[in-house]
């Protein structure tokens, strides 16, 4: 325990600022999942937004959080788990399954 302490501390030092706006505050991190609903489905992999309304009650893990998904942005590279979509189709009129009356939802991984 004390070992995953030590390393989730020397992660959540402050990003780098870098060209743009490529790095996730740990603001816009607490106000994106804050108001997200729990019930809605956010990724292939089974991970919620439960997952992420938790971290954001502990400030350690809001600022890994928010690190880990800025790095993408800032060193220029897709994570694996970015490149899978899950395309689902649901109907918008119950028993009404006709091409033009399907919603398409993508979901893709969150970091």
């Amino acid at each position: 325990m004390a070992e995953t302490l030590r390393v989730l501390r020397t992660l959540a030092v402050p990003a780098p600022q870098c060209q743009g706006n490529a790095v996730v505050s740990e603001e816009e991190f607490v106000s994106s999942y804050r108001v997200a609903q729990e019930s809605t489905s956010s990724s292939p992999s089974g991970r919620h937004i439960g997952h992420y309304k938790a971290v954001v009650k502990d400030q350690l893990l809001i600022q890994l959080h928010s690190r880990m998904m800025s790095l993408p942005f800032q060193a220029g590279f897709a994570p694996q788990c970015w490149t899978k979509i899950v395309d689902i189709m649901l109907e918008k009129e119950e028993n009404n399954p006709r091409c033009h009356r399907l919603r398409i939802l993508a979901l893709f991984e969150v970091i």
